[in-house]
């Protein structure tokens, strides 16, 4: 793995073991929370664990997308109850979405040869990296909406006060969720063609490789 965006993942991955070691000595937090918390921490660490043990490199804009999602959900989202501030989950949205892209860009150079990665089409590319992050977008929201109905954990947020919203009013966060998915994607989309029409091979930086 390049080394330029680990001491952000350590420091993310520090912040939150210090936020279960402190609620534990100070008797603060629920152990739900703890255990999220570690889970989070696991999570955070396993890409680069893998990494070691299959002996590859993980590229470095990929993890540095995963880290901040990670911060945002886990440690500050479900941490310190960031998801009560307005927007909060939209901007999750938009950083998932440039994650997505990113996934996309090194599962395309995982699957293809090196003679397509070495002549890439930039229209193509980019049309597949916005079509992975909404495909990858939808895919969650028929997650939660498979939860609700089975559950009735309200993710989409179609109940209010216990009341189920009717017309748009149901729909404004599953459809607001979607589209920040959109536009985290497409930004990462069109910076990626504009890096490509000055170097077409930019996009190996998001490829795995063999150590």
């Amino acid at each position: 793995m390049k080394k330029k965006h680990d001491w952000f993942m350590e420091l993310v991955l520090w912040l939150m073991l210090f936020f279960v070691f402190y609620n534990v000595v100070a008797g603060t937090g629920t152990l739900l929370l703890n255990i999220e918390m570690l889970i989070g921490a696991i999570i955070l660490y396993l890409p680069r664990l893998l990494a070691r043990i299959f002996h590859f490199t993980i590229p470095s804009m990929l993890y540095f997308f995963y880290t901040l999602f990670i911060l945002g959900s886990v440690y500050l989202g479900t941490g310190f109850h960031f998801y009560s501030i307005p927007y909060w989950d939209k901007g999750l949205h938009l950083i998932s979405g440039a994650l997505l892209g990113s996934f996309a860009l090194s599962l395309y150079g995982a699957l293809t040869d090196n003679e397509t990665q070495n002549h890439p089409q930039r229209a193509l590319i980019c049309v597949y990296m916005l079509s992975f992050a909404m495909f990858a977008g939808v895919v969650w929201e028929f997650y939660e909406f498979t939860c609700d109905g089975i559950a009735n954990l309200n993710l989409q947020r179609y109940l209010s006060a216990g009341h189920a919203l009717v017309g748009r009013a149901a729909l404004m966060d599953t459809m607001g969720d979607l589209i920040a998915d959109f536009i985290g994607g497409m930004v990462l989309t069109v910076y990626t063609y504009l890096q490509m029409c000055r170097d077409p091979l930019w996009i190996k930086q998001f490829f795995f490789h063999k150590d």
